[in-house]
Formats: structure tokens, sequence, C-alpha cells
């Protein structure tokens, strides 16, 4: 999956409020933390839904390199609340489609073929 993609459906998972968790990546029906990826996991995190959507450690590449560490969004998660979580959302996914744009119009004008990087081909650089 792409970051783009990544991200499009960590929003869509976290949509529903109640799907939403702090303070571990994932919890079941009875509020146990298992593991994002389990069967029976129900909540999540912003970086657990990112790795339960992409069912890898790409959610942990995708927020070091748009958080700076993965810890850090972490702790925004826990800290920032549902809404923050939701504008971080939509404010990456925004800008990664505005870039994807540019680099379109880029590619008619220039007429070099443009396709976007799987985001563990991509160099990871801090925000």
């Amino acid at each position: 999956m792409t970051t783009l993609e990544v991200l499009r459906a960590t929003r869509e998972l976290l949509s529903d409020e109640t799907r939403w968790a702090r303070g571990n990546h994932a919890y079941d029906s009875e509020g146990n933390i298992v593991d994002p990826n389990a069967s029976t996991a129900e909540r999540f995190c912003v970086l657990g839904a990112m790795w339960y959507v992409s069912n890898s450690g790409q959610a942990f590449m995708i927020a070091e390199a748009l958080a700076g560490r993965a810890s850090k969004l972490a702790a925004f998660n826990d800290t920032g609340g549902y809404r923050k979580i939701m504008q971080w959302l939509d404010t990456h996914i925004a800008a990664l489609e505005k870039m994807i744009e540019i680099a379109k119009q880029e590619e008619m004008t220039e007429g070099a073929p443009l396709e976007p990087l799987p985001v563990e081909q991509r160099e990871l650089v801090p925000a």
C-alpha cells in the first residue's frame, strides 16, 4: 500500500469514533490490550489503526516520515484526542493528494512517467 492508501484506510477505520482508542495500539471488545492485527482487535490508536490497515510495520515508517518518530505520533494520539487525530489525518491526506496532483501536472508537461513509490521504498525524512 502507498502512504496515501494507508492514511485513507486509517481515516476510514477511525471515522467511527468508537473504533478509536488511546493508551495502547489496540484493544478487544472487553478492553484487553491486543495486537493490532489480532482478529479480536476492535479499537485502535492512530498508529495501531495504520498497522491494522497496512498489516505490517509500514505504519511505523509512515509515522516516522510524517511525525519524526512513531512514539511522537502515539503520544499525540493519547494527548491530542480524537478530533486532533482526525485533523492530522485529513491534513496529511490533503498534502499527499496535492503532491500527487502537482507531480501528475509536471509529468504531463515534462513527459516523464511518475508513479508513487510504496512507502518502504521512500527515504524517511523527519518532520
